[in-house]
């Protein structure tokens, strides 16, 4: 009788025993597959698929950190020159160049620096010399252009639509308030902006360095 009793419990241990042998088996295999998962799902770059500039809506747009590349860059040896006008030249030198007398001639005097802001029929020169600046010489700083008679060195114009700014200059850096902004070929300054409202090019700006 003792045997038969000593027998059953022996048996039931041994049941318990392998049923939670089965049960830590089965929830180590469950978290080995949910590794598995999180493994495959962070090894997947969701990112990898480049973003995609779309010219007709492209207010918000930011370039994707690590897609820069020199070919969108603005030349400095070319892109910032408009015919005789080239950033940084003298004032003595573009007065020569000018198309007209200036429509109005602003300028301006602050702690740091002097200004003069030339507005003429389709174009706007700024000049400016820095205080601390040994050379009493002001510097063409800005171009601004806001009729259709200029055209940059890759042919841009007022008046051309999204899709030949596009076509000239590429992916911009980014596009904030209508304003399209691009980086130089190093990507390390802006000297170019390019304003477009509906569309169309309402204003090219192109600035310097000092």
């Amino acid at each position: 009788m003792k045997k038969n009793i000593i027998f059953f419990f022996v048996t039931i241990f041994i049941s318990v025993l392998l049923a939670g042998c089965d049960l830590i088996s089965v929830n180590e295999s469950s978290s080995l597959s949910f590794m598995d998962s999180s493994v495959e799902l962070s090894s997947m770059d969701l990112n990898s698929e480049p973003s995609v500039f779309d010219p007709h809506n492209p207010e918000g747009w930011q370039i994707d950190e690590g897609e820069w590349c020199r070919e969108l860059g603005i030349k400095k040896d070319k892109d910032l020159i408009l015919e005789h006008f080239e950033l940084m030249m003298p004032y003595e030198d573009a007065v020569k160049y000018f198309p007209s007398k200036p429509l109005s001639e602003v300028e301006e005097d602050n702690e740091s620096y002097v200004t003069k802001t030339l507005t003429f029929d389709s174009i706007v020169l700024m000049f400016l010399r820095e205080k601390n600046d040994t050379d009493d010489c002001l510097s063409l700083y800005t171009i601004d252009i806001i009729g259709s008679k200029y055209a940059t060195f890759r042919g841009l114009r007022v008046g051309d639509n999204a899709d030949k700014l596009f076509e000239l200059y590429g992916v911009p850096w980014y596009v904030e308030n209508n304003e399209w902004h691009f980086l130089d070929e190093d990507g390390f300054y802006e000297f170019f902006r390019v304003t477009v409202v509906d569309g169309i090019v309402q204003k090219i700006h192109l600035n310097g360095v000092m």
